[in-house]
């Protein structure tokens, strides 16, 4: 028995500084989530109109892009 309160003696402090090297190890580290950005597109008569829609039904961005041999499209970029 006494040696079991020796062993635990010898044993407390280098569970303490574990403890202490653990707490600032964790506490440097931040941790950032990042919101994926979704991708639609439909058609765009206008520049006005394809930031007006993109806004309201998905609380995005949008811009009218004119691509080779594609009719214009409203590229709308939100949240997810």
């Amino acid at each position: 028995m006494f040696n079991l309160f020796i062993l635990m003696g010898k044993l407390l402090p280098i569970f303490y500084l574990f403890l202490v090297v653990l707490v600032i190890f964790a506490s440097g580290k931040t941790i950032q989530v990042d919101a994926k950005t979704c991708l639609t597109a439909y058609g765009c008569p206008n520049d006005e109109y394809c930031k007006e829609r993109c806004g309201s039904m998905y609380n995005g961005e949008g811009e009218c892009v004119q691509w080779p041999l594609i009719p214009r499209e409203c590229r709308c970029y939100y949240h997810c």
